[in-house]
């Protein structure tokens, strides 16, 4: 039994450095709670450490043990979401709390630029019209991240696109950020799309990095309309044209 232990112990690992299966949209709404956490991440979410303008980062390691807001330990972790607490709630309070968030504790060596939460999916046949999520300020510390919500296209993307920041707004409590309109234009109806909230630059100010997190992702979406459909009101819009040519032709009898 013992000789088993170190390969118990390689898989382990591996396991929670490996992404997430890729999510593929139905319905008419994706949203995730992260209430579920303490089991691992949701379908098409994972963490990473070293990501950049221009690479997804490597995957990194989740904490999936309850862990305060506190602890100043670098780590990906399952923290208490900030509904129902207040910035100084206690730690068995927090643990307690049914309402989770997938949080970041930034340090020097860990995270810092390059901490990121990243949510990959398939949109193949429809449009998004809408995306939202709380970003959570849950300690905080002397330094401040700026912290880009952006998106990627395809397998391994190269480039990103920003859609908004956050910037630390020194105080403990939700933000809600929301994009709707044209900005979603480019991650509809693709086979592979990377959204991520990423630290890109580097932390400033003295003392300790904050805890952050996200709660309350959301996604809605409309069915691509199908080729028949084209083919219909294509057909309807050349038979109106039709009859008001006729309507308005020298010699014919508009009564």
């Amino acid at each position: 039994m013992k000789a088993l232990r170190p390969t118990l112990a390689i898989i382990a690992a591996f396991t929670a450095l490996t992404a997430t299966a890729q999510v593929v949209l139905t319905g008419t709404a994706y949203t995730q709670d992260f209430n579920a956490i303490g089991s691992g991440l949701p379908d098409g979410w994972d963490v990473r450490t070293g990501a950049t303008s221009a690479s997804l980062g490597t995957t990194a390691s989740f904490t999936s043990s309850a862990t305060s807001w506190g602890t100043s330990t670098g780590s990906f972790r399952n923290a208490a979401s900030t509904s129902g607490l207040n910035s100084s709630s206690s730690a068995t309070d927090q643990s307690n709390s049914g309402d989770r968030a997938l949080a970041v504790r930034q340090t020097a060596a860990f995270g810092d630029p390059g901490a990121a939460f990243v949510f990959n999916f398939n949109s193949t046949g429809f449009n998004l019209t809408s995306l939202s999520l709380d970003a959570l300020m849950l300690s905080v510390q002397g330094y401040s991240t700026t912290w880009t919500l952006d998106y990627g296209i395809g397998a391994s993307p190269t480039a990103f696109t920003s859609l908004t920041t956050y910037t630390d707004p020194s105080a403990w409590g939700a933000t809600p950020l929301s994009i709707t309109g044209s900005a979603l234009a480019s991650m509809s109806n693709q086979a592979s799309v990377w959204i991520r909230v990423v630290a890109l630059s580097s932390a400033t100010g003295s003392s300790s990095r904050d805890t952050f997190g996200i709660d309350n992702f959301s996604l809605t979406y409309t069915a691509v309309p199908e080729p028949s459909t084209y083919a219909l009101l294509a057909g309807l819009v050349a038979l109106a044209g039709a009859m008001l040519r006729r309507r308005f032709r020298p010699g014919v009898n508009a009564s």
